[in-house]
């Protein structure tokens, strides 16, 4: 079976490569973990979303005169990262990208303890441009970034240019990362790219004008991750959906007003919908799509009854609709729809609506059930790759668009 088992969509859209010319970043994808360590990872990112968004954050000031301590959401397992300099001259780090924190850190020496990383750890005392102060307020400042799978980072806030082409960003303020535990793969630490003020975003905003996209491969190809005007150069077939103004500031947060199964809608309760337009988000950190407990239902059963010619087996932890695709060469899967305010509907690909299990004939459902129906909706990763996805905070929307990567 080729492709992605031999799976096709009934109406499948050609894509399209985009317009954006210039110098971009590429991203790749770490490799998957089993699916025990991926539904452990979702469940905590999940967990720490639902607590941590309900209320308003208060502590991402990037002027701070005392030792800070942080909490966020797991990272580190299945995610998408890609290489930035810091420096002078330049140094260069494998970074995990992250919608969902706003924090960026590296490791840093000399370390109290690091763990083992691909390539060098960041010295500061070979960069002429390192200040160890904070960029704004010139003080020393202690940082303690702490994430809900107890992975941490600890040390001190640094200053230094960071090189992005064709822009180098003077002055940007990050961790540097002296006491860190294991968790983040191979890589260097964390690219923060969240909505709060200590977020790249925040820090570069006069020079991105608030605008950056991405496409996350749905392999070991590369992605890329695109930042003010090249951004904007190759989002002219995008649909854009309003960017909400957040609960909790780091969050990207979307109207999600309904899912369509073979192009047709699911019933969903005036309620449910009330409640999901107003607590969905966008996050690059979670694997699989988090949905009301009522409204997975729904989607399981429709997904399910036009799949019922195939064998049924075994759940894989989290994605408890799954099937054996042993004795197939080809499989058509029903088309799925997410339509976001604005009259923007997503069309995703077979790849964001199935996951492949334990071998490459099982196949599961890559949506799951929250705990209660109150609970944030999360868009996740799966469910966007290999498209373009748009943040344009100046405008205040979230652009899709069918791009191949």
């Amino acid at each position: 079976m080729s492709d992605l088992l031999g799976i096709t969509e009934q109406q499948n859209e050609k894509p399209q490569k985009p317009k954006a010319m210039g110098a971009r970043l590429s991203l790749r994808r770490e490799n998957l973990p089993n699916v025990e360590q991926l539904s452990l990872h979702d469940e905590e990112r999940a967990s720490y979303i639902n607590g941590h968004g309900k209320k308003t954050l208060t502590t991402n000031s990037i002027d701070r005169s005392q030792s800070a301590s942080h909490s966020s959401d797991s990272t580190g397992n299945g995610n998408f990262y890609t290489k930035l300099a810091f420096g002078t001259p330049e140094q260069t780090e494998s970074l995990i990208i992250d919608t969902g924190s706003d924090l960026t850190w590296i490791q840093c020496q000399p370390c109290t303890s690091c763990y083992e990383q691909k390539g060098p750890i960041f010295d500061p005392s070979k960069s002429s441009t390192y200040s160890n102060t904070s960029c704004i307020s010139g003080s020393e400042n202690i940082y303690d970034q702490r994430y809900n799978d107890k992975t941490y980072s600890r040390g001190v806030y640094g200053c230094d240019k960071l090189a992005l082409s064709p822009y180098d960003i003077q002055n940007f303020q990050f961790g540097c990362g002296r006491d860190n535990s294991p968790g983040f793969g191979e890589n260097a630490g964390i690219l923060g790219l969240g909505r709060g003020k200590l977020s790249l975003m925040s820090q570069a905003a006069s020079k991105f004008n608030q605008v950056f996209s991405y496409c996350l491969p749905k392999d070991c190809s590369k992605g890329y991750l695109l930042f003010g005007q090249q951004a904007v150069e190759s989002s002219a077939s995008l649909k854009y959906t309003p960017l909400l103004q957040p609960s909790a500031r780091t969050y990207y947060y979307v109207e999600l007003v309904g899912i369509s199964v073979a192009d047709k809608k699911l019933n969903i309760s005036s309620s449910v919908l009330m409640t999901m337009g107003k607590r969905t988000i966008l996050d690059s950190g979670t694997v699989i799509t988090r949905l009301p407990p009522s409204v997975y239902a729904t989607l399981r059963s429709t997904f399910n009854s036009l799949m019922s010619i195939y064998p049924s087996a075994l759940k894989l932890e989290i994605l408890d609709t799954c099937y054996n695709l042993e004795e197939q060469n080809s499989v058509s899967i029903p088309k799925v729809v997410l339509h976001f305010g604005g009259g923007t509907d997503v069309s995703l690909q077979p790849h964001g609506i199935v996951r492949t299990g334990k071998s490459l004939s099982q196949v599961c459902l890559a949506f799951a059930a929250n705990h209660h129906e109150g609970d944030f909706v999360i868009i996740g990763n799966t469910q966007q790759l290999s498209m373009q996805v748009l943040y344009d905070l100046k405008e205040g929307r979230i652009g899709f668009g069918r791009v191949a990567c």
